[in-house]
């Protein structure tokens, strides 16, 4: 009970998980279609089911597990993940639940690796605002960067928020090393 005392509070408020990544994106960008299929107006629908419909996988027929595939991807690079990331993602998700992933664990490492590109190839043609928007980011980090003068990235979110993003140079991989 809070005896009536009201609170004002900048932070934001989960409402559904539906797609959040998508609901950010489409927020920032201030993208309509985006918002419809993340289920922000109109009609529910399921954003993973729309990228399944327009993607075929060769031996995969159990819909539950290609939708599952499908958000394991995309939720990490909607948010400016690398296939590589995505892909050990995948490769996690199989591990901890071989029972779920039969097809994935039908797979060796490089076919997960070409799974992950098709995926994310699929998701750049369905969520063209999520590609801009990390593009939009990516140029900003590498003006930021470029520029030499401060070391980070700042920004005011929707609800007011200032972001604040350290600029980090990765060193190039090397490469991969069997582990037997």
């Amino acid at each position: 009970e809070n005896d009536g005392i009201q609170y004002a509070s900048h932070l934001p408020i989960e409402l559904d998980q539906s797609s959040s990544f998508a609901q950010h994106i489409a927020e920032m960008m201030d993208d309509e279609e985006l918002r419809e299929k993340a289920n922000m107006i109109g009609e529910w629908g399921d954003l993973y089911e729309s990228v399944v419909d327009g993607l075929d996988i060769c031996g995969l027929d159990d819909k539950v597990e290609k939708r599952k595939i499908i958000k394991l991807v995309a939720v990490p690079w909607g948010y400016g993940a690398s296939n590589r990331t995505c892909k050990d993602r995948l490769l996690k998700y199989r591990t901890e639940s071989p029972h779920k992933a039969k097809y994935l664990c039908s797979l060796t490492s490089l076919e997960v690796r070409d799974l992950t590109d098709r995926v994310v190839k699929q998701l750049r043609r369905e969520l063209r605002p999520c590609v801009d928007f990390q593009t939009r980011v990516k140029n900003a980090i590498d003006s930021v960067r470029d520029g030499g003068e401060i070391e980070y990235a700042f920004w005011l979110t929707p609800t007011r928020f200032m972001v604040f993003q350290e600029v980090h140079i990765a060193r190039k991989k090397q490469g991969e090393v069997f582990n037997g």
